[in-house]
């Protein structure tokens, strides 16, 4: 993330600070710096003007907020797959990948079902 932010790939650096969330959730890292960081990189995107990702990076963001319990998820609207059609096959696949988990993490097998 900070290499690409560096040498002013601002989008490359916003894809790799949303797999650096992911895994650092996954990784068991304290909930309290994933929102930190998920919400610096949302102030990011905003100050580069940089819409790539931005759906994954707020349903993460959200996702991570549920959790501490300082959040609502909706689940209607973080399902909703339509607001993807437009975007490249790898942005599908990880939005695909991101709502998986989360549904799965909150025992919304239905949801996770409904994915594919």
């Amino acid at each position: 993330h900070s290499a690409a932010m560096e040498v002013g790939d601002f989008e490359l650096g916003v894809l790799c600070g949303g797999e650096n969330l992911m895994y650092s959730f996954f990784e068991g890292r304290p909930l309290p710096g994933i929102v930190s960081a998920s919400d610096s990189l949302l102030d990011q995107m905003k100050t580069y003007k940089i819409e790539a990702y931005k759906n994954m990076v707020i349903e993460l963001s959200n996702a991570y907020k549920c959790i501490r319990g300082t959040l609502e998820l909706d689940w209607e609207q973080l399902m909703e797959v339509e607001k993807y059609k437009c975007e490249s096959p790898y942005v599908q696949a990880c939005a695909y990948w991101g709502r998986l988990h989360i549904a799965v993490y909150f025992g919304k097998y239905e949801d996770a079902t409904s994915q594919h």
